[in-house]
């Protein structure tokens, strides 16, 4: 009965405005940031690491996919033996869905996108990369000749070099 007092405009117009006031578009498309890595080879050791909550640290084996806390920056640290590590940091940038609150949320929608740091998207949101081989200033393999004392059958002593090969580890 309430329609018959009511046009159905002002009814739509104050569905509108609730509608307005209510939304906040970023958090409406999403609390966390999606972040996926790949390496070649695979593998490696990947350590993501807040750089605001040093509680918050992950650990896992390429290739992966994670869910970050949009709150924070990241650092990500690949490690693979005989590699070398990488860091790549990830950064907080705002979000385009934040802007939105300009047309649908207004003011209340930036608010509460503020509060709940859903104003913000991490960039980059894809890592993929070939790791390098470590180089070493060592060499493959060297020799050292130690000399030794021999006592002869005939009681005579002779010293020889005797020739040591030593070889790095190849991993």
């Amino acid at each position: 009965m309430v329609i018959r007092y009511f046009n159905r405009g002002v009814i739509s117009l104050i569905m509108i405005s609730l509608l307005f006031l209510t939304t906040s578009c970023a958090s409406l498309f999403g609390r966390a940031s999606m972040l996926s890595i790949a390496t070649e080879p695979e593998n490696a050791q990947i350590i993501i690491q807040s750089t605001t909550n040093l509680a918050e640290k992950m650990i896992k084996k390429s290739p992966c996919t994670v869910y970050l806390n949009k709150g924070s920056d990241y650092i990500v640290t690949v490690k693979l033996k005989g590699y070398t590590s990488e860091e790549i940091p990830i950064r907080r940038t705002i979000s385009g869905w934040f802007w939105g609150n300009l047309l649908l949320g207004g003011i209340i929608g930036m608010i509460v996108d503020g509060t709940t740091g859903n104003m913000y998207e991490h960039t980059p949101t894809v890592i993929g990369f070939d790791l390098e081989k470590e180089t070493s200033a060592l060499p493959d393999s060297f020799e050292v000749r130690f000399p030794v004392s021999l006592i002869l059958e005939d009681g005579s002593r002779k010293i020889q070099d005797v020739p040591i090969r030593f070889y790095r580890d190849k991993v």
